[in-house]
């Protein structure tokens, strides 16, 4: 079951872009 992975790794990616976005 890799779907946590997956959600973690999206949530990263959107903090990374909300970030960039500051």
């Amino acid at each position: 079951m890799h779907s946590l992975h997956v959600i973690l790794d999206l949530c990263m990616e959107l903090r990374s872009s909300l970030f960039a976005d500051c």
